[in-house]
């Protein structure tokens, strides 16, 4: 009966120690202004970006690295023979959300934006917008453009 009682006794013992060392450290973690001893270092500042800056061609880390195909630019047409009631050209990449507004986000050549309803972009007025599809009016013209990814 003894030999139980001490076992349980250095048990119980050890139990405390490691415990207390955990409340210890996290006690420690939680009132400390700086790193403590043994945390990892401090990652190197990233560059200064605009805030209003986002990358939207991040590469797909599921299908690995792929070659951009280039494709020939096309010519350019005839300004009279363009119509004025053509879309704008741009990938509408979804939508990001604040604690104060909505916006639609865009890219447009190698550029990216973000546009509330009621925007113009190149004519056309953003008229609406959600996760999956973009509208945007012109006159009697009303287009709709899906996400892009």
């Amino acid at each position: 009966m003894g030999q139980k009682r001490s076992t349980t006794i250095v048990l119980i013992v050890a139990a405390l120690l490691v415990w207390g060392g955990v409340a210890v450290r996290i006690a420690r973690w939680t009132r400390s202004d700086g790193p403590m001893e043994g945390s990892a270092p401090p990652i190197d500042a990233q560059p200064e970006m605009p805030a209003d800056t986002l990358l939207l061609d991040y590469p797909d880390p599921f299908l690995g690295y792929l070659e951009r195909q280039e494709t020939a630019s096309p010519a350019k047409a005839d300004p009279v023979s363009v119509s004025e009631d053509r879309p704008p050209v741009f990938r509408y990449k979804g939508v990001m959300r604040t604690k104060e507004d909505m916006y639609a986000l865009i890219q447009k050549g190698n550029m990216s934006q973000m546009l509330r309803r009621g925007d113009v972009l190149d004519g056309w007025q953003v008229s609406g917008f959600g996760p999956d599809a973009m509208v945007l009016k012109k006159g009697k013209w009303e287009y709709e453009r899906k996400v892009e990814w």
